[in-house]
């Protein structure tokens, strides 16, 4: 890839793998953090400490439930950017998706 240039279209498959595979992971993540949220049945025989606790992960849970979701619509958003077409974009997307892990969604470009 050279910078400045336009991508190939085996450049762009390439990219676009990647923010699918991004979004399909981060769904999942979204799947189970879904079911983390639900509501403690007060009927669920657990003591005074553990439903406090299980209180205490639910607001962990649905905090990172919300970041998730921003992430989905960032990566989801990501491949209709114009700017997606620059090489010198499409080399700072994929470096920093296999230097951040999946936790990242890059938007702009690294300077």
């Amino acid at each position: 890839m050279e910078i400045g240039k336009e991508m190939t279209s085996e450049e762009k498959k390439k990219l676009k793998k990647i923010i699918e595979e991004r979004i399909e992971t981060t769904r999942q993540d979204i799947e189970e953090l879904e079911e983390l949220v639900k509501p403690i049945p007060l009927d669920a025989s657990i003591g005074r400490i553990s439903r406090m606790d299980a209180i205490n992960n639910k607001t962990i849970n649905e905090s990172s439930l919300r970041e998730k979701k921003q992430e989905l619509k960032s990566w989801s958003g990501l491949w209709k950017m114009p700017n997606l077409r620059s090489s010198e974009y499409a080399q700072s997307v994929e470096m920093r998706s296999h230097l951040a892990g999946s936790n990242t969604c890059p938007i702009l470009p690294v300077v």
